[in-house]
């Protein structure tokens, strides 16, 4: 059913909610409120798992058990929080939902688990399952019993787990490279990567892909630009802090040969960034952050009839037959180009970058 919705609504562009999610949801909240709302809850995420360290509860210091049993209460009350706003919940929904992740911080922090015990393990395999329930109800705001509802969330799980493989992917390359520059210039990142860069990134992305998830389940469009505008400003960020770094300790590149190829990787990640970029622009799109110039990539996205610019983008089976059907060509395109634009200057938005 869902499928046939979003078929129809690709092949024909009129006022129709894009999806069955989309019929309940009430008013949908401007990219730049939720875009805003994304990144408080993402940051409130990262924070939440260095909050233990303040009470002398470290990662690596024989405190694991503590943190496999909260992982889920580090990230899932502030996704069921995004849910919440987002759906327009009733006040009584949300207390009974605030409830359940109390109980379960109260079990898995008052219980008397004994040194590596059958319970924690269970504890901590277990709770995040139950906990997962708790996001559905939110997630399908009031539809718990229907079962059309249950599916969605099912679909948005299933998403959700690849979005966020392919985040984790290139969260892995960026922490590898954070740690391979500054080893090349003598200074240890491994503090950096283990007790912030990993953890905090690994919370942060669990809201990050929800809401991409949500932004992008009615484009039809492969996942390469949506990931090159999340890490391109990631890795400006990277590199900045190595070049500070590096003048400020008036260290220079240790010149060996792991070293620059090392550096020849971080450059082919970084045309690779260029080209994804260029590859999936708009030609018909204004300049934005990502192109501050008339030149460079906006000229290589406008060359010639625009082959560039759909050379790398995959068209899906309901996008041929969408493009075949006579009935509204032009609609379509408007509708599928002014859905990237405005997914695209919602990252923007998350990332701080007003185009």
């Amino acid at each position: 059913m869902a499928r046939t919705w979003r078929n129809w609504r690709a092949t024909c562009a009129t006022s129709w909610p894009s999806s069955p999610r989309q019929a309940w949801r009430g008013t949908k909240p401007s990219h730049a409120t939720e875009a805003l709302v994304v990144l408080i809850l993402a940051v409130a995420a990262a924070v939440a798992i260095k909050v233990p360290a303040l009470f002398g509860l470290r990662l690596g210091s024989g405190d694991e058990p503590f943190y496999a049993r909260n992982a889920s209460l580090f990230v899932l009350p502030q996704l069921t929080a995004y849910f919440a706003w987002k759906r327009g919940l009733a006040a009584p929904t949300c207390i009974w939902l605030a409830l359940s992740f109390a109980a379960a911080a109260v079990f898995a922090n008052v219980y008397p688990f004994g040194a590596r015990s059958h319970t924690e393990a269970l504890t901590a395999l277990h709770l995040p399952i139950a906990l997962w329930l708790v996001v559905g109800v939110a997630y399908v705001g009031g539809r718990w019993f229907s079962g059309a509802g249950r599916m969605d969330f099912v679909r948005f799980s299933g998403e959700l787990f690849i979005y966020y493989a392919l985040i984790a992917l290139g969260g892995g390359v960026l922490t590898a490279f954070t740690m391979m520059m500054f080893g090349a210039i003598g200074v240890n990142a491994e503090w950096l990567a283990q007790g912030w860069l990993i953890p905090c990134g690994a919370m942060g992305a669990v809201i990050v892909g929800s809401w991409l998830v949500e932004e992008k389940q009615s484009v039809i469009e492969n996942m390469a630009p949506v990931l090159t505008r999340l890490f391109t400003p990631l890795f400006t960020v990277v590199l900045l802090a190595f070049l500070g770094t590096m003048a400020w300790t008036g260290r220079p590149i240790d010149v060996k040969r792991e070293a620059l190829i090392a550096f020849d990787l971080l450059l082919v990640v970084v045309v690779g960034l260029v080209l994804y970029a260029a590859s999936a622009r708009d030609p018909q799109a204004p300049p934005d952050f990502f192109e501050p110039t008339p030149g460079g990539i906006s000229s290589l996205s406008r060359t010639g009839d625009g082959r560039l610019a759909r050379s790398s983008t995959s068209e899906s089976a309901i996008m041929r037959a969408a493009a075949a059907e006579p009935a509204c060509p032009e609609g379509m395109g408007r509708l599928r180009r002014g859905r990237l634009t405005e997914l695209y200057r919602s990252v923007d938005l998350l990332l701080g970058f007003r185009p």
